[in-house]
């Protein structure tokens, strides 16, 4: 095996994740765009809220796919204002729960997470700062 393959399988599974969650949003928006009925619609605030569940949790960046998510739902016509607001709140009890679903270990072991962050945030901060070390001593020939 591919000494750099091993190194990197770690950020390979999480962009891959990032990836589809991306293309799901990306799908679920033009479902949105598309859909003309009231169940289609719904249906495609539901898929839309599990896409950005599935971006977010994959990637914190993937935050971002709410833009385009939350656009394509308060874009479709609506004959009333509570339909929107209707269409936001599925959206977001969605995206809570598939959110939750995916991410239980938190929820079961909070104290183990909140380590985990803290020795992940102490790595990063060694890696940086020997990386800056090396950087700055350099060999003149």
């Amino acid at each position: 095996m591919c000494s750099s393959l091993i190194v990197y399988a770690h950020y390979f599974k999480e962009d891959a994740a990032l990836a589809m969650g991306m293309c799901l949003v990306l799908l679920a928006t033009r479902w949105m765009m598309m859909s003309r009925s009231r169940s289609g619609i719904i249906a495609g605030v539901i898929l839309v809220g599990s896409a950005c569940a599935i971006a977010t949790s994959a990637k914190y960046i993937g935050i971002v796919f709410w833009i385009p998510g939350l656009i394509a739902i308060l874009a479709p016509p609506a004959r009333r204002w509570h339909h929107r607001l209707l269409r936001t709140l599925i959206f977001l009890l969605v995206f809570a729960s598939l959110t939750v679903v995916i991410n239980y270990r938190i929820f079961l072991n909070p104290a183990g997470f909140k380590k985990w962050i803290r020795i992940r945030g102490q790595s990063r901060r060694q890696f940086a700062f020997r990386s800056g070390a090396e950087s700055s001593q350099r060999v003149l020939p």
